[in-house]
């Protein structure tokens, strides 16, 4: 009773209508069925200070690291990603590979990769270097900020389920 009455005040109270009341806040509904779809579905976030300002990458999994490069499998607890004149480059202990993009999941279930030359953190000090899902290294045009221009070069992509998003 006291949640129907409260979202009946949030309509009521809430809605902005154009110079002429025609047009209120929501500009596109989706199906019950589309929003369960999605919520089912993966969420893929650029992880843009990650792909604009570094091109070395340090990573840490719990339970070692699965990389994927060019569909060939690595496991290693550490590996260094770098990005040079176009190319990817993965570093496990001396060997050294160039695959055309990689991903790399945690060797734990829902584990978290951290990447571990990204000091990011929280107003409250939490670290915010560390991510769930998997991690994608492909190559893509992005903006970047301070001239304006776009690049194409390799990006970071956090692909990980709506609900851990949301974490």
């Amino acid at each position: 009773m006291l949640l129907s009455a409260l979202k009946l005040d949030y309509v009521k109270y809430r809605i902005m209508t154009s110079p002429d009341g025609t047009m209120n806040k929501i500009t596109h509904k989706i199906t019950m069925d589309e929003a369960k779809t999605y919520m089912q579905s993966n969420v893929k976030v650029l992880l843009y200070d990650l792909s604009a300002d570094y091109n070395i990458w340090n990573l840490s999994c719990e339970n070692k690291c699965i990389i994927n490069a060019d569909g060939k499998i690595y496991t290693y607890q550490a590996p260094v990603i770098e990005s040079h004149n176009g190319f990817l480059y993965l570093t496990i202990e001396d060997n050294l590979y160039g695959p055309k993009k990689m991903t790399i999941t945690a060797g734990k279930k829902n584990g978290l990769i951290t990447f571990t030359n990204y000091n990011r953190t929280s107003y409250a000090k939490n670290p915010w270097n560390t991510f769930r899902g998997s991690v994608n290294f492909v190559k893509d045009k992005i903006k970047n900020m301070k001239s304006g221009q776009y690049d194409e070069k390799y990006v970071v992509i956090n692909e990980l389920p709506f609900n851990d998003y949301l974490k």
